[in-house]
């Protein structure tokens, strides 16, 4: 008589990504059985590990292949490494290579531009790291400036900004700039 055994879980891929100011960590798995969770984990040393969530096993997928992520809301300023520890129905561990994240915090510069359609204008987030005085400008696909404004001194940090609907529809770049410092997208 055969004795049938599913096959042991195989981590196809582990990675983690900064997007938006927060890290996608994810990961596809093959032969999937027999699984009780996993979990993700960060450490800044590689010695400390801080639990970031867990997620449950969805069951062996259409073609073999279960796909999952989980996100860091909080990353830190600087190099993080991410791992992932996958646990059986037996309480048995397994552990992934670390993949490493760095984030460098944004000091100056545009963080969000977004078109608001109940105004026609744009909302626009920022982040200051000064107070020197601010000037923004939309410039048009073909060089000139349609739009321009004299911000004087705002708060260092986050800030946000409603430029009123002045121009016509269009593609635009969009340019914050004071004495030392410019960004534009």
């Amino acid at each position: 008589s055969v004795i049938e055994s599913p096959l042991p879980l195989q981590l196809v891929n582990f990675d983690a990504k900064l997007m938006n100011d927060k890290v996608k960590v994810y990961w596809t798995v093959a032969n999937e059985n027999n699984m009780d969770k996993y979990e993700v984990y960060k450490t800044l040393d590689k010695n400390t590990f801080d639990f970031i969530g867990a997620k449950k096993p969805t069951g062996p997928a259409v073609g073999g292949l279960s796909n999952y992520e989980l996100w860091d809301n909080n990353p830190v300023q600087g190099t993080q490494y991410y791992r992932l520890k996958s646990v059986d129905n037996t309480g048995e561990e397994k552990l992934s290579n670390l993949v490493q994240v760095d984030y460098k915090i944004k000091v100056f510069g545009l963080t969000s531009v977004i078109a608001n359609d109940a105004t026609g204008g744009v909302n626009i987030e920022f982040v200051n790291n000064s107070e020197m005085p601010l000037t923004i400008n939309v410039v048009d696909m073909y060089g000139r400036v349609v739009y321009a404004k004299y911000l004087g001194t705002m708060p260092t940090g986050k800030n946000t900004l409603q430029i009123p609907a002045a121009v016509a529809k269009g593609v635009y770049t969009i340019a914050l700039s004071n004495d030392n410092n410019r960004d534009a997208q």
